[in-house]
């Protein structure tokens, strides 16, 4: 009988060790489960972040290139006044060159 309860005591203390360890691991698997949904969570909200972030992205690159085509156009638009005014010198010195009809009637 003493056998008996000694073993019984044994299994109850191993059942009871084994209940813990059962506990313990189940403990520790929320506290993974609930790191893993956070994690999940921090995940999704990054991907936003990353979302808006290449749309803004996106649009300063569309900004960049209507300015590039503004400064383009403006520079062109330069050049060709630059081209005009010149002309518009050269001829003047042409026309400062010649003998004016006033000049030669008071020489």
């Amino acid at each position: 009988m003493i056998h008996y309860r000694f073993n019984n005591a044994m299994r109850e203390s191993e059942h009871q060790l084994c209940i813990t360890k059962i506990e313990t691991l189940r403990s520790h698997l929320d506290k993974i489960a609930s790191r893993l949904e956070k994690q999940a969570a921090e995940n999704a909200r990054l991907r936003d972040v990353l979302r808006l972030a290449e749309t803004e992205l996106e649009k300063r690159r569309e900004e960049i290139r209507e300015l590039e085509n503004e400064i383009s156009t403006l520079q062109r638009e330069r050049n060709e006044a630059r081209a005009r005014v010149e002309h518009a010198i050269g001829r003047l010195d042409q026309l400062m060159q010649r003998p004016s009809s006033e000049d030669d009637s008071h020489g």
